[in-house]
């Protein structure tokens, strides 16, 4: 296939239009839309990018049928049909699909049987039975016969992966947060909206229907007041009237008023000092993800995809349902307590970045129908005689960490030396992983993986064998998800790189008879969980790649031990300039002093805790020393309370020169920038590529004993310490501080060289030719 796609987005619904705009980057795009709506049929039109129309008679019965019609009379024309809701249009692109036409995807924007339920009391009973009767029917229907479905959250998606495999996380249409953004005060937002400039403002921002719990909010405002507060309640939306007849009943004053215009909408957030949600049932939760954005607290309803809009809880508040008193508590406490929520405000406007941004958000919806065109489009079989191997990589992340980021360099090593591998991978959906993987060559696919599962760390399993216990159902249905992608791609050879997906791919190559390698890239402690990986590894694994002797030690005395090879891990650092360098060094907030750095995900493990206590060492001696800590928690649930713990002896140790930086990219320049790297691990660590990676700018690194790190740092490039030991740590460090040799710089670079990913490539190559033989199959 060449050249621009052929979409249709197809709606009986009002659709927002940023969804069909969202598209046009990739596709040339029709809007297919009952002309009974005429102009309502979008938010905002006209779009900005050029969208062709076509409005289709007839009622709601009527639009079904022709546009099924449509559909398959111009199936020639399209690579793919995007649905909003799974209901009548999507029984009409289902049906002609059925009929010859393109491939579907469905758009799920809410839990729409749930959605139904809520208008129980708003009309007769019998007809709302019967309602959810058609609606059940109509959603099992249209997601049993689908292509695809991409869900708003995984809230929605797991009720869809009940009747279909191929289902994404995918936000509706993401948040622009340069548009949603704090870009003026307090003040000035008030004054422009012409609201009171003192005093605390709590606003709801929502549509008036069923499903909405306006009335939990208004008696909330109620209690507050009642309480002694001099509290503003504003509501931002279109039904005034409806709203109007809730606060007249209730005889609670609220300012309520329509947006003039989608510019005007941010101005709201800002102007408020807390957002407040409140529902009855939710796909996702637009609202407060804008208000996130913002810096602007929220409270939500636990309900449906609300708590993921929160993390949980961890960047706002969570209340019970129809819970008045609950939610006046909670708006109150972060009234009282300003830090708290403009942390929670904080962390919330980096995780809608991280998780709901716009473009992200677009990437994904394209990369979908991309995915399904081409897929219809281009067939399966290879060339009869191709030499080319079809591996199939399996991983349970999706961001972009260690272990990630060795697989995607991995792949293009391989494309870069022209070994002939058509290379597969199958993750639990989209994100960084995904569009990294793309860009290396790889096919991409997704199966489907419990968010509790993805979410438990290994030191939870290895602490309670209970947790994996309650994993157990999410393990089988992973495992069968893989084995279903396994079954479509046909691979001649498995490869895991990942804790999890070790043990999930197992299924998948004893179904297509494919041998199984894992990448191991952990050290795993003596207990129930390294029993159990061994024994599992007997049955499954033919091949254990690991990615240091220190990694490997954990097998050697095992019955794994014949299959153990020792690949380490190799990197190619981008290049960068002299500006990108200034810039993260000014990131960093060094000054004109030294830099000293920690790089890794915040965890126990790491040791950032023992790094904060070297660092007030060395201040103590070199007063002019900036420190830094980079990276993010990737198991808040579990190492949380760590990152909160070391904050705060950060604080009573009075280190005003240490900067929380968060994740960095790109990191060559930012390894450049420090004058010494520590890496504090106070277990045994797997292989240490941010040691590597440091090393290659000719920064020096201080390492510990505990595993793979003293095989990596020579003498000259460094120095290797005790685990665990801060005053040794400080030591090592003000030692590199002090030593001017000029050849530890190109020391360090010759220790990094070590590591190539041309190695790599062949280490790896070499365990699967063992496997397969010359000729591609299994040997």
């Amino acid at each position: 296939m060449s050249g621009r796609l052929r979409a249709v987005y197809l709606a009986d619904t009002m659709a927002d239009l940023r969804n069909i705009e969202g598209l046009t980057d990739a596709f040339d795009v029709t809007f297919l839309a009952p002309q009974f709506m005429g102009e309502r049929a979008t938010n905002y039109w006209p779009p900005v990018a050029p969208v062709n129309r076509v409005w289709l008679g007839g009622g709601r019965v009527g639009f079904m049928l022709r546009a099924a019609a449509w559909l398959r009379a111009h199936r020639a024309e399209i690579d793919i049909v995007y649905v909003l809701d799974e209901t009548t249009a999507a029984l009409a692109a289902v049906c002609a699909r059925r009929l010859g036409g393109p491939p579907v995807i469905l758009q799920v924007a809410r839990p729409t049987v749930e959605y139904v339920r809520c208008k129980a009391g708003h009309e007769p009973r019998w007809r709302n039975k019967g309602r959810e009767l058609l609606a059940t029917a109509l959603v099992a229907v249209n997601e049993t016969l689908a292509d695809g479905i991409g869900a708003v959250s995984e809230y929605c998606a797991a009720q869809s992966r009940r009747h279909n495999r191929e289902v994404r996380f995918i936000p509706f249409y993401g948040v622009d947060t340069e548009v949603f953004s704090p870009r003026w005060s307090k003040t000035e937002a008030r004054a422009m909206l012409d609201l009171p400039a003192a005093g605390p403002i709590v606003m709801l921002r929502s549509r008036i229907a069923p499903e909405k719990d306006p009335e939990t909010f208004v008696r909330a405002i109620a209690l507050l007041r009642t309480e002694g507060r001099t509290i503003c309640a504003t509501y931002m939306g279109g039904e005034l009237a409806e709203f109007a007849e809730v606060t007249d009943r209730l005889g609670v004053e609220v300012i309520a008023r329509k947006p003039a215009d989608f510019e005007e909408i941010p101005v709201w957030y800002v102007a408020a000092d807390v957002d407040v949600q409140t529902s009855r049932a939710e796909g996702l939760g637009i609202s407060p993800l804008e208000a996130l954005a913002c810096l602007t607290p929220v409270v939500v309803t636990d309900v449906g995809g609300l708590r993921e809009v929160v993390d949980g809880g961890r960047v706002g508040e969570l209340v019970p349902l129809g819970d008045p008193v609950a939610l006046a508590g909670a708006i109150a406490m972060l009234l009282d307590d300003p830090d708290r929520a403009a942390a929670q405000a904080a962390q919330g406007r980096r995780w809608v970045q991280e998780r709901f941004g716009r473009q992200p958000t677009f990437t994904a919806w394209t990369a979908f129908g991309t995915d399904l065109a081409r897929r219809q489009k281009a067939s399966r079989r290879r060339p009869q005689g191709s030499s080319r191997r079809r591996i199939l990589f399996v991983d349970h992340e999706t961001r972009l960490s260690g272990g990630q980021r060795d697989l995607v360099d991995l792949l293009g090593a391989l494309a870069e030396h022209g070994s002939p591998v058509e290379a597969h991978v199958v993750l639990p959906g989209e994100g960084p992983l995904a569009d990294a993987l793309r860009a290396a060559g790889a096919t991409v696919h997704f199966a489907a993986m419990d968010h509790e599962l993805l979410a438990t760390s290994r030191w939870e399993l290895a602490r309670s064998p209970a947790a994996s216990i309650r994993r157990g159902a999410g393990l089988v249905r992973a495992a069968h998800a893989i084995r279903a992608v396994a079954r479509q791609v046909r691979p001649d050879l498995i490869h895991s790189n990942s804790m999890k997906a070790h043990v999930l791919a197992i299924p998948a190559a004893r179904t297509v008879r494919a041998p199984l390698v894992w990448h191991v890239r952990d050290v795993l402690e003596a207990g129930w969980l390294k029993r159990g990986f061994v024994s599992a590894g007997r049955i499954g694994a033919d091949r254990v790649i690991c990615i240091s002797h220190a990694a490997a030690e954990s097998f050697t005395d095992t019955p794994l031990a014949s299959r153990l090879r020792v690949v380490p891990n190799g990197i190619a650092p981008r290049p960068f300039d002299a500006e990108a360098q200034a810039a993260a060094r000014a990131a960093l907030a060094q000054g004109d002093g030294p830099g000293v750095g920690i790089v890794g995900q915040l965890a126990w493990w790491k040791g950032q805790d023992v790094f904060v206590e070297a660092a007030a060492l060395i201040s103590a001696q070199r007063p002019g020393t900036c420190f830094a800590i980079v990276g993010d928690c990737l198991f808040p649930q579990n190492e949380g309370e760590f990152v909160e713990s070391t904050r705060r002896r950060a604080e009573v140790l009075g280190l005003t020169n240490l900067r929380w930086t968060g994740p960095m990219e790109p990191i060559e320049p930012v390894m450049a920038a420090l004058d010494v790297c520590v890496h504090a691990s106070r277990l045994p660590e797997p292989f240490g590529r941010v040691i590597v990676e440091a090393m290659a700018q000719g920064t020096p690194v201080v390492t510990t004993t505990a595993g793979a790190g003293a095989e990596l740092v020579p003498p000259e490039a460094g120095a290797v310490v005790e685990a665990g030991d801060p005053s040794r740590l400080a030591a090592a460090v003000l030692g590199l501080l002090d030593d001017n040799d000029p050849a530890r710089a190109p020391a360090a670079r010759r220790a990094a060289a070590r590591y190539g990913l041309d190695a790599t490539a062949a280490g790896v190559r070499a365990v699967w030719d063992d496997l397969l033989g010359e000729a591609g199959t299994p040997a």
